[in-house]
């Protein structure tokens, strides 16, 4: 069975397996955390088309209950010697980085095979994932089990890849999204007058810009050591000592820096070029953002209806630059 059409069964079976959330709130039995979040979810979607200004639709008006289980399984894959990722060609989407299972042993079989080839791989379960509006998106029942702030943050994420999206430049899409999902937590509870929580995000919105930062200093770290001119197996033993010396100075530094505990485990998870790579198209290019963000007065409507026309240059991050460097936000 090709590719296509086992990636078409399994959306299928979300199609035809998920329930409208009106039906799932009638049942008595619903426990009340999963009741509260469920309302949760339509005060976030009213959010992000009314204040957000993202696009509206019916994402996130059904459920999808997986059982335990991650929605997808996500496979990237680097050369051993560059941060350049093994690309995988798609109808609409275009160019991806990486390419997405709903069987795991799907996933496991094209990084085996990768693998043989030669290639840096990783594989990791998606929690979320958007059909970047082909399809309604459903909340998915792990969704339910996140914290308030991730709940905003995933849902904002997701509802950004529909409003803008930029075919084969996945590295600006992510960030984007993580901006929009991070900076529209904090208007949410803002508006909410949730304390709580707000302080919550703000401390997730600040971890996510110093994890950046500390993955750009490794990233061109590594890129330098790729354009040296020594054999390959020298290369291998080199990066190793990389990877090494920035897992201490993640401990002895980074870490210290950080609100949360979310990222603590890269202080000694281990680092290959797939990883990296993933690591990078996240939170490489927060900044760019958050400095747009700033030239719109720290409006996060104005800073998307801004995206909105910067998509459409030829070159949206040079765009994003130019506007900041004129001090002209979108009016």
């Amino acid at each position: 069975m090709g590719y296509y059409l086992k990636a078409g069964y399994g959306q299928a079976k979300i199609v035809f397996g998920k329930q409208d959330i009106a039906t799932v709130l009638e049942d008595p039995k619903l426990d009340p955390e999963r009741r509260r979040k469920l309302l949760l979810v339509e005060e976030i979607r009213q959010f992000a088309f009314n204040e957000v200004g993202l696009t509206e639709n019916d994402n996130y008006t059904t459920f999808y209950d997986l059982k335990g289980k991650p929605i997808t399984y996500t496979v990237v894959a680097c050369r051993k010697d560059s941060l350049d990722p093994y690309i995988w060609s798609f109808p609409i989407v275009g160019d991806l980085p990486y390419i997405g299972f709903f069987d795991p042993k799907d996933a496991k079989e094209e990084a085996l095979r990768l693998k043989k080839e030669g290639y840096d791989v990783v594989v990791w379960p998606a929690s979320a994932y958007s059909t970047l509006g082909w399809f309604s998106d459903p909340v998915l029942s792990n969704m339910l089990d996140y914290s308030d702030v991730d709940l905003v943050d995933v849902l904002l994420h997701e509802q950004t890849h529909v409003t803008v999206y930029i075919e084969n430049d996945i590295t600006f899409n992510e960030n984007l999204a993580t901006f929009v999902g991070y900076a529209g937590s904090l208007e949410f509870f803002k508006q909410r007058g949730d304390s709580k929580n707000l302080k919550a995000a703000m401390d997730q919105k600040h971890d996510k810009i110093i994890v950046g930062q500390f993955t750009e200093q490794l990233v061109n770290e590594i890129k330098a050591l790729y354009k040296k001119d020594m054999t390959f197996d020298k290369k291998l033993i080199e990066r190793e000592k990389v990877f090494a010396r920035a897992r201490l100075r993640f401990r002895k530094t980074t870490m210290r820096k950080l609100k949360t505990k979310n990222f603590d485990y890269l202080g000694s998870r281990q680092y290959n070029n797939a990883i990296l790579s993933t690591m990078s198209i996240y939170n490489k290019e927060i900044d760019n953002f958050e400095a747009l963000y700033k030239t719109c007065g720290s409006d996060i409507r104005k800073t998307v209806l801004a995206l909105k026309e910067i998509s459409k240059a030829p070159d949206p991050k040079a765009a994003i630059k130019q506007m900041v460097e004129d001090a002209k936000p979108y009016p």
